[in-house]
């Protein structure tokens, strides 16, 4: 055996690019997938713990006019565990305006606790207040100070008890106008019921957190819950529909995805070169199996030996990668998230499917030479030392048409002969191309998905200047003066978050009732404006699939209290919002009143007299909308750009890699076309336009299965909120198409170079 190593040793050395191919694709394949895996999979585990740690409700209920013995009613349900009863309202922070907190006076401490990390324990009936931890961070608020809280009651000063975190506000916003968590602007904290009362009106409970018992039928609970609280009850949310927490949930489920999607491509394209590639380099040595079975080893001492080219390659490679995730990929990317979550602890984890993917390249690496060998080493020792791999040349269907065949120059009858007579070769090489050009157009492709789904919805669907979010309490007075203010520039709207159901299924989706105006048009997939109906209600196609309805079905929704059956005219793709939409005229028709909480105004000159109204208790600019919106691209778009490096670097090795198998298994035959009185500029032309055919026929397969692939890539990373249109800029295309193009024939013309070092002796000697 000590022979047979030597022997590797050497191969290995001479073969070296080869290997070393293999080697990188099995590394870059393990470091892209365990460094976004433990991005990923450290997240979830860390939410399950949090969740789990802390006691995280499982149902949220808003309740008006909430008493002791209706949570005693909904104790009694089987299905429910805990029942916790909270005062929730939002109030001013140190009397600037634009600050708001939401505070939560819990009637107890088992559902929901806060986890403090400096201070005193929370404790539901002490004086004080328990604060976020992002918040006293940005504004250097330390234990003992004193901050000040403004409600419809005046002022309250109140000490700081403790900082911390707490789940129900992992992704929190503190307004529908924010489309990303401002710790400075909105943020949270706990009192007393006590303080509470001091600080807003009607500060009774208007809230329940409820835990449920393994097993229990959320859905049927939440149902059985409204027919307990009758007409008290406003609304319920479980942790899919409860925003600040789902949210969290919906970015691990989209970074898996993405990487997992991308992870498939890219290693099958990856173990395809590695199986091929290994299977060529046994094929190349069948002199040398010749030999060694001549000199009396015997057929599983050579797979074994081969075996080992493949496993050590491949496990070293997949090993570094694994080691060096960590390090590198995990800790960039989980930096990202940062900027928009809230947790008390960060770490990155991986998954056994990391370790199992160790061990399955091995294994496919591994294989791969053992039956290649395996089928060599079955021959006689005489037949493999005359290296007669029993080609039949076969006529190609072209040389039927007999004035095209005649018509071609020997070059191109040479290529299309070989091309026919290696099929696998000339399949493989296609392969190459046009898996790196789909992986390089789904790269791109998502970026710029993103990127022009953001600019339809903030530049073609919302074009106000300035949106506002307005107090419930609005008049008529105060409609008027703010219509007269900005002078016909506005549109109202109200945005309101319902339970909606049908026979299927019940659910929490958004509903929006427009007015009149041109401020927000309702745009499809492809661009064009949605009319409300005046008899219906138009779904976005993900509120469609939570309710599992069709048009011309109907939907009931539950709004203020009342229960209204509405008729679905249309389901739309719709990118965002996602939920239901309606007119005013539709909805005063269902009896109900139009009391807009939202505006969108235009750019009028006394716009600023607007922005100073009592009844405004929020707003924010398109631009700024935009801009945030770009923000949350950056949570992801470090993986994309991760996956286009990767592709890149795939494309390269996996291509030069082909090429220098395919010169390697013509050297033969070139050094033959040399005896001939070929010269060396004619063989590097053959070598050239040999591989011209691989380049068209791969990206004109990659144009078409990339673009399928981005469509598929896209819809898989939309979320709850956005459905994503899949889209490619022309210079993205172009700039994927020239780098998978590019590469492939700046590798035919570096391989094409080493025509010139073919030593036509020793490739044409005889072994005997």
């Amino acid at each position: 055996m000590w022979i047979l190593l030597k022997k590797m040793m050497r191969d290995m050395w001479r073969m070296k690019a080869q290997f070393i191919s293999i080697f990188i694709m099995c590394a870059l394949g393990m470091l892209i997938y365990s460094g976004i895996e433990g991005v990923w999979n450290g997240m979830e585990q860390e939410r399950i713990s949090y969740f789990s740690g802390s006691k995280l409700a499982d149902i949220w209920v808003n309740v008006s006019g909430l008493e002791k013995r209706d949570a005693e009613k909904i104790q009694e349900l089987e299905a429910i565990d805990q029942v916790q009863l909270a005062t929730v309202k939002s109030v001013y922070l140190d009397q600037e305006s634009d600050v708001h907190i939401c505070l939560t006076a819990d009637e107890s401490n088992e559902v929901s606790q806060p986890q403090i990390v400096q201070g005193e324990p929370y404790e539901c009936d002490a004086e004080g207040i328990w604060l976020d931890a992002e918040y006293a961070s940005k504004k250097n608020i330390k234990i003992g100070d004193r901050i000040c809280l403004y409600g419809d009651k005046g002022k309250k000063e109140i000490e700081v008890k403790g900082i911390g975190y707490d789940p129900e506000f992992i992704y929190y916003t503190g307004s529908s106008t924010a489309m990303a968590p401002d710790h400075e602007k909105y943020t949270f904290g706990f009192v007393s019921q006590n303080t509470m009362d001091q600080i807003v009106s009607n500060g009774s409970w208007n809230q329940m957190k409820i835990t449920v018992k393994s097993g229990s039928d959320i859905h049927q609970l939440k149902a059985d819950i409204h027919t307990e609280l009758s007409g008290k009850y406003l609304g319920a949310y479980d942790r899919g529909e409860f925003a600040t927490v789902s949210q969290f949930r919906n970015k691990i489920q989209q970074i898996r995805k993405m990487s997992i999607m991308f992870s498939i491509i890219f290693f099958l394209l990856a173990l395809l070169t590695i199986y091929t590639t290994m299977t060529r380099i046994v094929r190349k040595q069948r002199t040398q199996i010749g030999t060694l079975k001549a000199l009396g080893f015997h057929g599983i001492q050579i797979k074994i030996h081969f075996a080992l080219y493949g496993f050590l390659v491949s496990i070293s490679g997949a090993i570094l990668g694994y080691e060096l995730a960590p390090y590198t990929i995990t800790p960039v990317l989980l930096d990202l998230q940062k900027d928009f979550f809230s947790l008390p602890e960060w770490k990155a984890q991986n998954s056994v499917w990391s370790i199992g993917l160790v061990i399955l390249l091995a294994v496919i690496c591994t294989l791969a030479a053992w039956i290649s060998s395996g089928a060599i080493v079955k021959e006689a020792p005489a037949a493999l030392l005359r290296n007669d791999e029993g080609h039949s040349w076969k006529k190609v269907w072209l040389e039927n048409i007999r004035f095209l065949w005649d018509s071609l120059s020997f070059d191109w009858r040479w290529i299309l002969r070989d091309a026919g007579d290696n099929k696998i070769r000339t399949m493989v090489g296609i392969i190459g191309v046009f898996g790196s050009l789909t992986l390089l157009m789904a790269s791109f492709g998502l970026q710029d998905s993103i990127n022009e789904t953001n600019r339809k919805i903030y530049r073609q669907q919302y074009t106000y200047y300035e949106k506002f979010k307005l107090d419930t309490s609005l008049v008529e007075k105060d409609k008027a003066k703010v219509e007269d203010e900005l002078d016909n520039q506005y549109q109202w709207i109200t945005e309101l978050s319902c339970e909606t159901g049908n026979a299927g299924a019940t659910c929490l989706e958004n509903v929006v009732v427009l007015d009149k105006g041109y401020y927000m048009t309702l745009r499809a997939e492809n661009g064009g404006a949605i009319a409300l109906p005046g008899d219906g209600v138009v779904l976005s196609q993900n509120a469609a699939k939570d309710l599992h309805t069709s048009p011309n079905q109907f939907i009931s929704i539950l709004a203020g209290g009342k229960q209204m059956c509405v008729k679905v005219s249309s389901i739309e793709d719709v990118n965002s919002p996602q939920g239901i939409f309606m007119s005013r005229t539709y909805w005063e028709s269902l009896g109900n009143s139009f009391m807009p909480n939202t505006l969108l105004a235009g750019k009028s000159r006394n716009i600023e007299n607007v922005e100073k109204m009592v009844a405004v208790n929020g707003k924010i600019r398109l631009d700024e909308q935009y801009s945030e919106a770009k923000k949350i691209i950056e949570s992801v778009h470090g993986v994309i750009v991760l996956l286009i490096a990767a592709a890149i670097l795939l494309s390269v090795v996996i291509l030069y890699n082909l090429g220098l198998l395919n010169f390697t298994e013509r050297y033969r035959e070139y050094a033959t076309l040399r005896v001939l009185g070929s010269y060396n500029q004619e063989i590097k032309s053959l070598i050239i336009k040999g591989n011209v055919i691989h380049i068209i026929i791969g990206w004109l397969f990659g144009t078409v299965i990339g673009w399928c692939f981005l469509k598929i890539y896209v819809k898989t990373v939309s979320t709850t909120a956005i459905e994503y249109s899949p889209y490619i800029s022309w210079k993205s295309y172009l700039i994927a198409a020239v780098i998978a193009v590019g590469s492939s024939l700046l590798i035919n013309l570096l391989v094409a170079g080493k025509a010139t070092k073919i030593d036509m002796v020793e490739s044409l000697k005889s072994v005997e």
